[in-house]
């Protein structure tokens, strides 16, 4: 008997570390990102750029630190999978304002809707102006 329990032990492990591959799988998101008008129509060919900020697998050699896409006709982009965690969100998209955000992403599936502004016609730096160089007095002619 002890030989076949011994067997049935071995059995059993070997199992276990058959196993334990799928048990090690990093925990992963399908992300979805929604862009929508004021209208709540689609809107495509927005540009999307996904960039993380914190999560608890976010420096694994392995996982992207960020995505670039575009939304399809539908004002859809599905983006691989990644780590949950903090991200930020970047939409272009050309006759509306562009959309900067943080937000956490979680779970197997994870959707989220962006509603742009109409632009207003003229663009803004975030940057503070530089203070215009003080005007020189004209220079005199040197006499010969």
């Amino acid at each position: 008997m002890p030989a076949r329990k011994l067997s049935v032990l071995l059995l059993v492990a070997a199992l276990l570390l058959a196993c334990l591959p799928a048990l090690a799988q990093k925990e992963m998101t399908k992300l979805s990102i929604v862009v929508l008008d004021p209208k709540d129509r689609p809107v495509p060919k927005a540009s999307i750029t996904v960039t993380f900020v914190s999560g608890s697998k976010m420096y694994v050699k392995k996982v992207r630190a960020e995505w670039n896409t575009k939304t399809s006709s539908k004002g859809v982009a599905d983006l691989p999978e990644m780590p949950p965690g903090k991200v930020r969100l970047q939409v272009i998209a050309s006759g509306f304002q562009t959309v900067g955000e943080e937000f956490q992403i979680s779970g197997k599936e994870f959707t989220h809707t962006v509603k742009l502004a109409k632009s207003t016609g003229s663009q803004f730096s975030a940057h503070e102006q530089s203070q215009p160089a003080p005007e020189k007095p004209p220079e005199k002619p040197k006499p010969q």
